[in-house]
């Protein structure tokens, strides 16, 4: 939910402080309990499906390894619709809304989008 907030009102690039200050959060989101398990869950699956890199960066005249892992979210998206199904019964969402939030990329990233107007 917060990355189509992200994409609609950010560069889809820079995630600055007043963009993720912005975003609506209601008292029940804080205090929802099966939000923070989905949570946990997705920080292990993100975690586990992580990969880790290393470069060589060169500053000066020395040079310098960088270890560092790339998250791939589309590994969690059956956890990640889980939480959006969460959210939007929290958020009152319709079941159109709803299904754009869940489907968003697979539409309109993915190229599912080419039959419709």
């Amino acid at each position: 939910m917060f990355y189509v907030y992200f994409v609609a009102y950010g560069d889809c690039f820079h995630l600055s402080d007043t963009l993720a200050a912005g975003f609506p959060v209601t008292e029940e989101v804080l205090v929802d309990n099966s939000l923070a398990e989905l949570n946990k869950q997705l920080m292990s699956e993100l975690d586990s499906h992580s990969e880790r890199k290393s470069i060589t960066s060169r500053r000066g005249g020395s040079v310098d390894r960088i270890e560092y892992a790339e998250y791939y979210g589309a590994r969690c998206k059956e956890t990640i619709d889980q939480i959006d199904l969460r959210l939007a019964t929290l958020y009152s969402l319709t079941d159109e809304e709803t299904d754009f939030i869940i489907n968003y990329d697979i539409k309109y990233r993915m190229g599912g989008a080419e039959d419709d107007t």
